[in-house]
């Protein structure tokens, strides 16, 4: 361990060089015999002037672009969409509609509110709901065995109707209410509490959580039975979620196998901050860049982590949204370019989700759709290239004005002293030769709370936190403010590589190579 690192760690850190789980870049699979999975870059073909009856030159953009799946949100000529790409080099998915709508004329199969309102929508736990979801997803799978680069269907969760849920959840419909006491063994309340007030009965009765999880069984159920129809038509097809609710986890586990694991939609991720009613149109569209990529990225990698400690085997996709609020000349697809070439870089994949009509002040959607494909292009050779660095590289369209003052990474191989820019991963020369100081070894001693042992470099007094994630090949580690954001991060060289990591989350948040021979690793204010 170099000198720089003990004379500057002064708290308690945890580091076990294990295997990176992080995608490193694209690892799209053939599209013929192999799942989608980690590294995949999905284009729901929304925006797209000819909804489902994309042309060829459309098909060979988004395949120039980078992109590995499209995804049919039409539903229209699915065997053209699927042959279209194919001759492009792209696998297809389609998007599908979760949920079943009631018949018309049927008041029972409805759900309804924890407000009291009905929806458009059958039971969540409806057979005949769930039938009809099965025989549009089955048919789709027949398809699949024809079209060797048609991998899944994605399913859409969130509700589109005036009378909304919270999420895919629980209803309150009269059946439902009576019959979960009647599984309970209890009286049925008579009378039954208005539909608007059941949930604050249940609540205080202490029983919310056991008529959730009740249905949230027979919705298990009744994907179950989603996944038997198509492992009995092709097992390999993959079942994709979007949404959020009391029922999401319940049907991904169900729906996920080891043939075909579950791609989790996440849409966390759509604009520069979370969502929040604070801001117009639920996003802020002044937060920096910077900020914002960070916040982004390390959400990412975070969701993608656990996603692979699941008990089921799944993909977390990070969603992006080029058209959430953004810079008024209409360039936020800049942001999320860079944001999903983080999301593939650093965690498990993305998809990107767009809207019908293209953002002011464009006048015109497909010059809006070729600007965006152009830095696609970018960012995706970039990943194929393994330049881990081409976002941090970008331009900034939002400044932060609280940015801190850069500090310089400095590596040695015992001999020469070479200094690094921690944002682009390029050498910085200088006019003259730069030193690396004596560091006092007792005062190292007092300091550091890190040993290394063997391959591993482990706390001497806490082995209870999770460990980073670095790789193989440790040499030495140095902490310093490197992101010119408020705060230190962990440097860590191995294997030739930098490598910067987040002290909070402890996902790595950028990487490069500065040679197999480089030996020590420091933080400095200044060159010299």
């Amino acid at each position: 361990m170099g000198n720089g690192f003990v004379f500057r760690v002064v708290r308690t850190l945890f580091v076990t060089v294990m295997t990176c789980g992080m995608a490193m870049g694209a690892r799209a699979a053939d599209h013929v015999g192999q799942s989608v999975g980690a590294g995949a870059r999905l284009f729901v073909t929304k925006t797209y002037p000819g909804h489902g009856r994309l042309s060829e030159k459309d098909f060979r953009q988004l395949a120039d672009a980078g992109f590995t799946v499209v995804v049919n949100m039409w539903l229209e000529d699915v065997p053209g969409y699927c042959m279209g790409a194919s001759k492009a080099g792209l696998a297809a998915m389609t998007w599908n509609l979760g949920m079943a709508d009631a018949e018309k004329d049927d008041q029972v199969d409805r759900t309804v509110t924890y407000q009291g309102k009905t929806t458009r929508y059958t039971l969540p736990y409806s057979p005949a709901g769930w039938a009809k979801v099965t025989a549009q997803i089955a048919e789709q799978a027949k398809l699949s065995r024809t079209y060797t680069n048609f991998k899944g269907a994605l399913l859409d969760f969130e509700i589109y109707d005036a009378n909304s849920t919270e999420g895919f959840c629980e209803t309150y419909d009269d059946a439902t209410f009576a019959a979960f006491f009647r599984e309970m063994g209890k009286p049925v309340p008579n009378p039954l509490p208005q539909a608007d007030q059941r949930r604050d009965y249940l609540n205080k009765q202490q029983v919310l959580a056991l008529y959730i999880e009740s249905q949230a069984r027979r919705v298990g159920e009744q994907a179950r039975n989603l996944r038997r129809a198509i492992d009995a038509i092709n097992p390999s097809f993959q079942i994709g979620v979007y949404g959020w609710g009391a029922f999401k986890e319940t049907i991904m586990r169900n729906v996920a196998t080891d043939r075909a694991p579950v791609l989790d939609l996440d849409a966390t991720l759509y604009g520069r901050t979370i969502w929040s009613n604070a801001f117009e149109g639920g996003y802020d569209a002044d937060e920096p860049d910077a900020k914002g990529l960070k916040w982004s990225l390390v959400t990412a990698a975070e969701m993608s982590r656990d996603a692979r400690h699941r008990g089921y085997p799944a993909v977390l996709l990070s969603g992006h949204y080029p058209q959430s609020p953004g810079p008024k000349d209409g360039t936020q697809f800049r942001f999320t370019v860079r944001q999903s070439f983080n999301s593939a870089a650093y965690a498990d994949g993305y998809w990107i989700w767009t809207d019908w009509t293209q953002p002011q002040p464009w006048a015109d959607k497909q010059q809006w759709i070729d600007a965006m494909m152009v830095y696609w292009t970018q960012a995706n050779a970039a990943l194929d290239a393994g330049d881990w660095t081409w976002s941090s590289r970008q331009e900034d369209s939002v400044a932060n004005p609280k940015a801190t003052a850069p500090k310089f990474i400095m590596t040695t191989d015992g001999k020469t002293v070479l200094a690094w820019d921690p944002m682009t991963g390029k050498r910085i020369d200088t006019d003259k030769p730069l030193t690396w100081a004596a560091v006092n070894p007792s005062a190292g001693k007092a300091k550091s709370k890190l040993r290394i042992a063997g391959w591993s470099l482990r706390s001497i007094e806490s082995t209870s936190v999770m460990p980073y994630e670095v790789g193989h090949g440790v040499r030495a580690m140095a902490m310093g403010d490197v992101d010119r954001q408020d705060g230190e991060e962990l440097v860590t060289l191995n294997g030739g590589w930098i490598k910067i990591w987040d002290t909070t989350s402890m996902c790595q948040l950028l990487r490069f190579y500065v040679g197999a021979e480089q030996t020590d690793v420091r933080v400095e204010d200044s060159l010299k």
